[in-house]
């Protein structure tokens, strides 16, 4: 990315190395603690990636709503009565 944070993609990865660290070797309580600490962090991150997308998308969304209703012409809402 260009403000030199990681992609939620690297993100998820990175994630998911730690939980297969986690499953596969026997490791120290601290060492567990620790690693849980950092995924825990990561999918903070994620989840603020998400929230911001999802608020962009539906500004986006409002965007495309009200310029089809100001664009729109008269005759494509069908014959007045």
């Amino acid at each position: 990315m260009d403000n030199g944070e990681k992609s939620f993609e690297e993100l998820l990865t990175q994630i998911e190395s730690i939980v297969t660290e986690m499953e596969s070797k026997k490791l120290p309580l601290d060492k567990q603690l620790a690693s849980f600490e950092e995924g825990t962090a990561l999918i903070r991150k994620c989840h603020s990636i998400l929230k911001n997308a999802e608020g962009r998308v539906e500004q986006l969304s409002r965007q495309d709503v009200n310029a089809s209703l100001t664009e729109a012409p008269a005759s494509d809402y069908g014959p007045e009565n």
